[in-house]
């Protein structure tokens, strides 16, 4: 079987969507898949070296456009080598100023291109989509959203060559980060996307009952494939000096907001001692999250390996579920994988929420800061007295559906049953 993945994340650019495919892939390849890559091409050295694709995957990389190609070639050349910006006066300036353009640039092009910036890779991918699929011949397309470009990609695909078509969701193609101007179009357009795929995959069954309901979907055309955990790793963890939280990830203003968590740590440093770290690009919460002082430690974006790590070596892992429940963020089944307990922050009972209490990984807590504040006060008291391992599941047992094996395995059946 051969299979092209249309994937505009994919490594070495980190990105949830990126490692997600990276695993699968890789999976696949082992089981004899064939598996091709279309996505973007990425200046030299840029994104994690230590997150890249299985060496038997053939990749076509093209240009992903004048704006996010500039964006990259300027990242790279600024934050080379672990540069930190914001130790370098000269780099400082040129950064920010180029920063600044590039993101009023990217909010305007966002509010006009269908469905964000990124289709500007369109008319370069699609001429060079159609000389990939006139010289090979693939039993099945999988497009891998978000963004949404892929999904328009893999539907020019299907009206060129009529082969069997999968729409893999990480998240709606209409959010409420859409513009509300342009909403109607965008449903208009996403409609058309899942009418046309012979089968889609989503990350969470609500997600499901929601497109079945919008747009009069058999459950049949769908099937669940979450996110997922590493277990090739080799983690271990060994008791902190100091209680130590993590978070790692990237928070939003608009939908996944540390507020609460922030207010809740304010009034734990003066009564517990721990140590709160904070990975991903998060620079835009920086100040707040500085007022916990010497408590706070920030690693800015670390490689995905480094991310593991960095899990495994944690007492405590913190997950806040995003404000619309369709959406779980798929950091949470990663955290699965590092065998620690976990602190879901979520006003929903969401399927993540379900799966950490039915396996007892950890406490799910509304997003109240007096209700974190009890939450973290019960974990702290169980990690003083050694008894996490007690009060807590912390194997991989209960949850092994959710390896990047188990996965995978998943999606071949279902590939084969459409081939």
């Amino acid at each position: 079987m051969k299979i092209l993945l249309i994937a505009y994340a994919f490594p070495p650019l980190l990105e949830a969507q990126s490692i997600r495919w990276a695993y699968i892939s890789k999976e696949l390849i082992q089981k004899g898949v064939s598996v091709d890559v279309f996505t973007i091409k990425l200046p030299k050295g840029y994104g994690d070296p230590d997150c890249l694709p299985h060496p038997q995957i053939k990749i076509y990389p093209t240009f992903p456009g004048p704006i996010e190609g500039m964006f990259f070639i300027f990242k790279k050349d600024f934050l080379k080598d672990g540069l930190n910006v914001r130790e370098n006066t000269k780099r400082k300036g040129i950064f920010i100023i180029g920063k600044h353009f590039y993101k009023l640039t990217r909010n305007t092009l966002n509010n006009v291109l269908i469905p964000d910036i990124r289709t500007e890779w369109f008319p370069f991918a699609f001429i060079k989509l159609r000389e990939i699929l006139n010289k090979n011949s693939y039993d099945i397309i999988v497009s891998s959203h978000e963004p949404g470009v892929c999904h328009l990609l893999g539907l020019c695909a299907k009206k060129l060559k009529n082969i069997i078509w999968i729409g893999d969701f990480g998240d709606p193609f209409v959010t409420i980060y859409t513009p509300r101007y342009r909403r109607p179009i965008d449903k208009t357009l996403e409609r058309i996307l899942l009418q046309n795929m012979d089968h889609i995959l989503l990350t969470n069954n609500y997600f499901k009952e929601i497109y079945c309901k919008k747009y009069k979907l058999s459950a049949n055309k769908i099937t669940i494939i979450p996110q997922g955990f590493n277990t090739s790793e080799k983690l271990s963890y060994i008791k902190n000096n100091t209680f130590t939280i993590i978070y790692t990830g990237t928070f939003y203003k608009k939908f996944r907001s540390p507020k609460n968590l922030i207010k809740a740590l304010q009034i734990l440093k003066d009564k517990i001692p721990f140590k709160f770290i904070l990975a991903g690009r998060n620079e835009q919460f920086l100040k707040d999250f500085q007022t916990l002082g010497e408590s706070f430690e920030f690693l800015g974006l670390i490689s995905h390996k480094e991310t593991l790590i960095q899990q495994a070596k944690a007492d405590l892992l913190i997950n806040i579920a995003n404000d619309q429940p369709e959406q779980i963020p798929g950091k949470g089944y990663e955290y699965l994988g590092s065998k620690r307990p976990i602190l879901y922050i979520s006003n929903f009972d969401d399927e993540y929420a379900q799966l950490i209490k039915r396996i007892n990984r950890g406490l799910v807590v509304k997003n109240d800061a007096i209700a974190l504040v009890k939450a973290l006060s019960k974990i702290y008291d169980l990690w003083y007295h050694d008894e996490l391992d007690q009060a807590f599941y912390l194997g991989i047992d209960r949850c092994k559906e959710f390896s990047w094996l188990h996965i995978t395995e998943k999606f071949l059946n279902l590939l084969n049953q459409l081939k």
